[in-house]
């Protein structure tokens, strides 16, 4: 009686515990909720995941606020966002989840990490030698004008540090593209449809650059695209365009048209509110 009440207790505490973690978890990653996934949703993973000989510890739906249509894995877990059940048939689910299970299956997150680390104690390094260089340069000042000397010294000091951080994360996102064309071959030869991994991508980059640009203003669109602009000439993107990941994928040529009308039939649907999938 006792043990069974001891166990009801922590099934209650664990509970509470899951739940409070959802929110943390959905208010970090910019997420309206996140809740379980669906059995048929489970089966389908499980057995995508039974096929790539990766392990999957849960799956959730999820999601975002500005009507996103993707998926995410964050250390065996994987997040599909709810809009890509209303764009993708299954096929074309399971493409999506193959891919996400890819990242775990060629240790993405492991990798970008560790060369993350590399790459930032190699800018570390080259601040703190030229940090000594700027002291050096400026040292014969302080005995003339201390003060602008001061000031000298720590501008320059600011300015190779934004320097540098930009250029660590630019290597950062580009290291992130090749992680994610290494991942579309090898969904691809997961489920062995180069066509069907194509359509996919066309489908969740259409629904989601619509849906970005639905519904605000003209001028206000073209300011954030603007924005945007600048931000990926100075950063660089975190995934590569999607004419490079279906290039990359080395699909018939034959097969461009049909990619073309995939593309036209998406935006129209789209357009008249009518089911893409």
């Amino acid at each position: 009686m006792v043990a069974r009440n001891v166990r009801n207790v922590l099934k209650s505490i664990k509970r509470i515990l899951l739940k409070s973690w959802f929110k943390v978890l959905a208010w970090s990653l910019g997420f309206k909720y996140i809740k379980p996934a669906p059995e048929d949703i489970v089966k389908l993973v499980n057995k995508v995941a039974s096929e790539m000989n990766v392990k999957v510890k849960s799956v959730y739906i999820c999601a975002k606020k500005n009507h996103e249509a993707n998926a995410m894995v964050f250390f065996s877990r994987v997040f599909i966002y709810h809009d890509s059940l209303n764009v993708l048939n299954l096929n074309e689910l399971e493409a999506l989840i193959a891919h996400e299970l890819s990242h775990l299956s060629l240790h993405h997150i492991r990798r970008h990490t560790t060369e993350m680390n590399k790459t930032f104690l190699r800018i570390a390094l080259c601040y703190a030698f030229m940090v000594l260089m700027i002291i050096v340069g400026w040292i014969k000042f302080f005995y003339i004008m201390p003060e602008i000397a001061m000031l000298g010294a720590r501008l320059s000091a600011i300015t190779l540090l934004s320097t540098l951080m930009v250029l660590w994360i630019r290597h950062a996102n580009a290291f992130g593209c090749q992680l994610e064309l290494e991942a579309d071959l090898h969904a691809t030869s997961a489920i062995k449809d180069a066509l069907l991994y194509a359509i996919t991508l066309i489908k969740l980059h259409v629904y989601s650059k619509q849906f970005s640009e639905y519904g605000k203003p003209f001028p206000l669109r073209k300011v954030i695209k603007r924005l945007k602009d600048i931000k990926r000439k100075i950063l660089g993107d975190t995934h590569p365009n999607l004419k490079t990941r279906i290039m990359y994928l080395e699909i018939d040529e034959e097969c461009y048209e049909d990619l073309q009308s995939v593309v036209n039939m998406v935006k129209r649907r789209f357009k008249f509110g009518m089911p893409i999938c």
